[in-house]
């Protein structure tokens, strides 16, 4: 078991599903493990929001600020709200909490999206996996919030060119098996329990999304085992962060790309890249109505990015979503 851990929360602009991710943690066995919630820019409106529920609450018993040059060296031991005027992007945003984790002692930590609720024993069965598979990283099942008796994923599966498969993706938990833990070469970001000084942090080249692609290629180049821990459950209210549509699939593939021509490489990388571009010209045209001139445009655009880019930041990861496309003229 872990001499030290802390879990990690970030809360950006959804302070109701963070309080209840707190709550379900306050009624959790937490053992020795603290809870570090960082405020990622929200601004200040969930910085009041979080206070208010602390004054009820009193679970965190330190409230710092992020440029707090002392923030690295506050106490050890206690639950700890962190604010930052700064978006740090998620794995920004938890890097830094790792960071702040690592400098206070802890070997491991567990990324918990601030969208989940936990079972009240879900870190003690986790644990309990980390006892049976000691140098590995862990993840729990995970449930979909609004149908509790169906399974989001249990993880996943690498597949050749570049691409993933979740195990028993939105089937009935009633199929799951969950007396024996379940290897698994993809892991999601969204409850993530690993060691930072074994695997790295998580990949800062995407603001947002693609990062546990990234650190699963990352964990079959180290050789480092995954598995599910399938006694360990949360819930996952999906799809809270942005909403689908023809720019999220676009930015989807150019982080893919820009992932597979990074970190992957080779034969993988040139198959994978006929594979996402095919992929999005079908979902421009038949999914979302677009002419097959106005899509072959984005996916040039898309593939010309994908290659000239070493990062895809902001304001394409979320601006470009909710806005334009900033290189299309």
């Amino acid at each position: 078991m872990s001499t030290g851990l802390s879990i990690i929360l970030l809360n950006y602009h959804g302070l109701a599903d963070t309080v209840a991710c707190l709550e379900s943690l306050r009624a959790a066995e937490l053992g020795t493990a603290r809870v570090l919630v960082v405020e990622n820019g929200s601004g200040a409106e969930d910085v009041a929001g979080l206070r208010r529920w602390n004054e009820g609450s009193n679970f965190f018993e330190e409230i710092l600020e992020i440029d707090d040059h002392n923030v690295f060296g506050a106490r050890p031991r206690v639950h700890s709200l962190l604010i930052s005027k700064e978006n740090h992007g998620f794995a920004g945003g938890n890097n830094l909490a790792t960071r702040i984790a690592r400098a206070r002692g802890d070997e491991e930590v567990l990324l918990l999206n601030n969208d989940t609720v936990v079972e009240p024993d879900f870190l003690s069965a986790l644990l309990a996996g980390r006892d049976r598979h000691p140098e590995a990283v862990l993840i729990p099942q995970i449930r979909l919030h609004a149908r509790p008796a169906t399974l989001w994923n249990c993880g996943g599966v690498l597949y050749w060119p570049g691409r993933k498969k979740y195990n028993y993706e939105n089937a009935p938990v009633a199929t799951l098996p969950v007396a024996s833990d379940l290897p698994v070469t993809f892991v999601t970001g969204c409850a993530l329990l690993y060691r930072p000084a074994k695997t790295g942090l998580l990949t800062e080249r995407f603001f947002f999304g693609e990062e546990d692609m990234e650190f699963s290629w990352r964990l079959r180049a180290k050789g480092i085992k995954a598995f599910c821990i399938p006694a360990s459950v949360i819930y996952h209210k999906v799809g809270t962060s942005l909403q689908s549509n023809y720019r999220k699939s676009e930015i989807f593939t150019l982080k893919r790309l820009v992932n597979l021509r990074v970190n992957v490489g080779g034969t993988e990388a040139v198959a994978g890249y006929l594979y996402y571009l095919l992929n999005l010209l079908r979902l421009l045209t038949l999914r979302y109505g677009q002419s097959p001139l106005v899509a072959l445009r984005s996916v040039y655009r898309v593939a010309q990015n994908s290659l000239r880019m070493d990062a895809v930041g902001e304001d394409l990861c979320v601006g470009y979503v909710r806005r334009a496309y900033l290189t299309e003229e």
